[in-house]
């Protein structure tokens, strides 16, 4: 009987984030969210509660689940039977792939247009390294990730050492140049060193890379040291931006929520502060994807007080088992993982598993803007039209933890997730320079 031989596939889900300053923008009716949006939503919340229950939980983190949810679905399309139905359950993949790939191509163009002649720098993009030594694999499989992934193929041999470099550069063209080094070459070796088993037949990587300036700005000057409660009995100081301004504005009794536009109105910061100081665990586990849809329906135009931190993290995580806990196990695992639509297998012989997946995210938010964002810094809706009908405004200080969503908001699909619970932590080593 021939050696079995097992195919790890690595993915590597990548993103970039950069928001500074700005002006103008409409609202939106009340709308229900489509169908792939609620999907990605509702699994960001998901992955969100998770990674706030792992040991050693970070004070502050940014996470981009659309990107890990674009690149799952790169191996969700070839797997079958329980592998099939874990994805399904930890990702909220629909069971047709036709939809899948048609709703997911569909979402990218209408990120991407959202962005085109607004100022706004975005981008989603795919791309996989072959090694058609180590496997068979499908064409109707690789032409589904060329079409409906758009994700451009590239074949060689991993031995080479050279496929470590080509990611790397694919990746910091796509972001920029803010992330370089995702991957090294040891990550395309078998895991059994001199030998041929497990040796990386496949890698998928999605990138997404976002920039923009605020439509209702911060003003520099106002920005101060201010108290921050970063626990129930714990307190410290944070840089708070400042601005008066109007804003979508809603509340219920356990949270307030605020959104602030981008240029070009199709992006904007949502946030949600609860009513109290709450561990991020708790916070976590009153919020939900339909608390925060219901509050966005609910939220009107109305002057808001604002304060919010200026800050900069960078969050990398290993998805392995953060994925595993929400159900998805048996397609990192050798001997279950069935992928069997990736690769023409020999019975007994080949198999395909994931073997790893990670996310490497950054952010920085302030009060910075460009000079071409200086030329647009007036508020569209201004205050103070009247000396009558004066309202008291609403306030919105984020002086303890809260929850951050970068949102596309012609499809009401969240880009980015995060949440803050000391602003004064800063990135850590490794972040990329200015």
């Amino acid at each position: 009987m021939p050696c079995r031989r097992y195919i790890p596939v690595r993915a590597f889900c990548l993103l970039f984030l950069i928001v500074c300053l700005g002006t103008g923008w409409k609202p939106d009716g009340n709308r229900s969210v489509p169908d792939l949006s609620d999907r990605i939503n509702r699994f960001t919340f998901d992955i969100l509660h998770q990674h706030a229950r792992e040991e050693g939980v970070p004070a502050n983190a940014i996470l981009s689940p659309q990107s890990i949810f674009h690149g799952m679905a790169m191996t969700y399309v070839a797997s079958q039977g329980r592998t099939r139905r874990e994805l399904a359950g930890a990702f909220h993949f629909p069971d047709s792939d036709e939809q899948l790939m048609r709703d997911l191509a569909k979402l990218r163009g209408r990120l991407q247009r959202s962005a085109r002649g607004r100022r706004v720098d975005m981008e989603i993009a795919n791309a996989v390294w072959v090694d058609d030594t180590e496997a068979n694999f499908r064409e109707d499989y690789l032409r589904k990730l060329r079409d409906a992934f758009a994700g451009a193929v590239r074949r060689g041999s991993f031995k080479d050492g050279k496929v470590a470099g080509q990611v790397n550069g694919w990746v910091a063209k796509k972001t920029r140049g803010r992330i370089k080094n995702i991957v090294a070459p040891g990550d395309f070796l078998p895991a059994k060193p001199g030998s041929g088993d497990d040796a990386p037949g496949l890698a998928c990587v999605n990138a997404i890379y976002f920039k923009s300036d605020w439509a209702s700005a911060f003003t520099e000057g106002e920005t101060r040291s201010h108290a921050f409660h970063t626990g129930p009995d714990a307190a410290g100081h944070a840089m708070l931006m400042h601005q008066r301004s109007m804003l979508k504005y809603a509340e219920d009794e356990r949270f307030q929520f605020l959104e602030i536009p981008y240029l070009g109105e199709d992006y904007c910061l949502q946030a949600l502060l609860p009513m109290e100081v709450l561990p991020i665990q708790e916070l976590l586990s009153q919020a939900t994807p339909d608390a925060l849809a219901n509050l966005s329906r609910q939220a009107v135009r109305q002057e808001v007080d604002v304060l919010l931190p200026t800050f900069e993290l960078r969050t990398r995580v290993g998805l392995k088992g953060l994925l595993g806990r929400l159900g998805a196990e048996s397609v990192f695992d050798s001997r279950r993982a069935e992928l069997g639509r990736m690769i023409h297998a020999r019975p007994d012989a080949d198999r395909v598993y994931m073997g790893s997946m990670c996310q490497d995210a950054w952010i920085r938010l302030d009060e910075k803007g460009t000079e071409a964002a200086a030329a647009t810094t007036s508020i569209s809706f201004p205050l103070g039209c009247s000396a009558e009908n004066i309202s008291m405004p609403a306030y919105f200080h984020t002086d303890h933890p809260f929850l951050f969503f970068i949102v596309h908001r012609p499809s009401q699909s969240l880009l980015f997730a995060g949440w803050i619970t000391d602003p004064e932590q800063g990135a850590g080593p490794g972040t990329p320079s200015p």
